[in-house]
């Protein structure tokens, strides 16, 4: 499909500028709302970059929020504040906007595709609500649509450079980096596949070699957590911090050894306990996916349901349909890894983890939709024109 030159009264440049109103809107509305929040996890992150600044790197779980540690710290030793942290996630919030818009007009080469995921995006105000905390919420999401944005639009060696530099920042904002890294390694995989740049004896070779890092990485992750998430089963804690919505623990626990290496505990718990651990796994993951919680509002769980869950079967119906590419596998590798995760490990009190994968589920639901849209209007409607 060829993408018309823009004009000042077609689709091409006011759906665009619609976009950017309501993103200021947002952005407006938050601020006026929320204004600069500090909450708990906040002094851990500012503390780890008063630490760079006076030359003591992390050793402890710090490491894994290093990124975001030295973001705080560069901003710090130019003189500003958190209000400056705070206005440079709007700066970013609104960069990762226009790769969003980018990329999708890119993959689809559709400006309605891109129009709507934006739109999704914007108007998904929880996303928007972290560009006022501390937290690593705000700078993740951002990061992790700029890494996306340059992944698939880099053409040049300089663009291929700062890619680079993107995603090695994205990696270390939190420990959840590393959904995004495994991520990356099926793009870079099936981009290597279709270029012909792996020959059946180097697969024999490659294979094993990134699982076995994949493990290091993991293994070295789990060092500072793996107490936490086996503590968290044996209370039955399916949301952080502390809320097992009646559930019990199983009276007969077998707990593995803290001699044993992290990685190696975490397995031993799960073959130990199957039954149990795959019960309280799959409530977590209903409770990750589903979004509601029975202490929202019933306000709040009913506009989850009528918004959310159509979003989903939308994005089902669009992967179904996209065309494969290192893009449509990173995304629902992405989806799929930060699921997993969260269904292994806690979910949070607030849903926030859900907000990283959103803006991936948003690109396939409007692609969903546009394609649905396209065959009810048997392929001539206006939409199709843009």
């Amino acid at each position: 499909m060829t993408v018309l030159r823009p004009t000042y009264t077609s689709f091409p440049f006011i759906g665009p500028l619609l976009l950017v109103v309501l993103w200021l809107l947002v952005q407006v509305g938050v601020w006026l709302h929320y204004g600069v929040v500090e909450a708990i996890d906040s002094e851990f992150y500012t503390d780890n970059a008063k630490a760079l600044l006076e030359g003591r790197f992390p050793t402890d779980r710090g490491l894994w929020y290093i990124s975001y540690s030295a973001f705080l710290a560069f901003v710090f030793w130019l003189g500003g504040n958190v209000s400056t942290v705070v206005l440079l996630q709007f700066l970013f919030s609104g960069m990762a906007a226009i790769a969003l818009y980018k990329v999708v007009l890119h993959l689809f080469q559709d400006r309605w595709t891109a129009f709507f995921t934006v739109l999704f995006y914007v108007l998904w105000i929880k996303i928007h609500q972290w560009n006022c905390y501390l937290y690593t919420e705000s700078l993740f999401i951002s990061f992790s649509l700029l890494s996306f944005a340059l992944l698939s639009l880099s053409k040049r060696d300089t663009h291929y450079a700062l890619t680079a530099l993107v995603i090695a920042f994205t990696l270390f904002l939190r420990p959840t980096g590393i959904c995004f890294f495994l991520a990356l390694c099926v793009f870079l995989f099936y981009k290597g596949i279709q270029k012909k740049l792996f020959s059946k004896n180097m697969l024999l070779f490659v294979l094993p070699v990134m699982l076995f890092v994949m493990l290091i990485l993991l293994n070295k992750m789990l060092d500072e957590y793996v107490y936490y998430f086996i503590g968290s089963y044996s209370k039955a804690e399916l949301i952080y911090p502390n809320i097992s919505l009646g559930l019990r623990a199983s009276e007969h626990l077998d707990i593995p050894s803290v001699a044993h290496e992290p990685l190696i505990q975490l397995v031993e718990f799960i073959l130990y306990n199957p039954v149990y651990f795959t019960k309280i796994s799959l409530i977590k993951l209903l409770l990750f996916v589903g979004n509601v919680k029975p202490y929202f509002s019933w306000m709040h769980n009913t506009v989850i349901v009528i918004i959310l869950y159509p979003l989903y079967a939308l994005a089902f119906y669009g992967y179904q349909k996209m065309e494969n590419s290192a893009e449509k596998f990173f995304i629902v590798s992405f989806i799929l890894m930060q699921t997993f995760t969260v269904s292994m490990t806690s979910e949070n009190w607030d849903g926030r983890f859900l907000l990283v994968i959103l803006p991936f589920v948003f690109i396939l639901s409007a692609a969903g939709m546009i394609r649905l849209w396209n065959i009810y209007k048997n392929k001539t409607g206006t939409l199709t024109d843009a």
